[in-house]
């Protein structure tokens, strides 16, 4: 499957090379993304769209992907830029409008 490469930006960086073996296509992704984000860069995917823009406007593009956990355990950590919702629903509500508040 080919990708159709969008970018808002002017990437600049050094290019890195990788051997040509097959992979998958999610870890072409994550290749993609350690590699944009040492430049502050970040990429997004929808369908066989990748669009590439800032660090600072994937955090709140709307291109950003929304994601739910269970728990904090779940989020992976890697370099994509993801919105994750957690449930709230086990904590004690007095609590948490305490630590919300500051």
């Amino acid at each position: 499957m080919g990708f159709v490469v969008v970018s808002d930006v002017d990437v600049r960086g050094k290019r890195h090379h990788c051997q040509r073996t097959t992979r998958r296509t999610n870890d072409v992704l994550e290749l993609l993304s350690g590699a944009l984000a040492k430049n502050n860069y970040a990429v997004s995917r929808n369908g066989r769209i990748l669009t590439i823009t800032t660090s600072d406007n994937a955090k709140t593009g709307a291109l950003t992907p929304v994601r739910q956990a269970a728990s904090p355990t779940n989020i992976p950590v890697n370099e994509e830029m993801a919105t994750y919702i957690l449930p709230v629903h086990t904590l004690n509500p007095t609590q948490l409008i305490k630590d919300l508040d500051s």
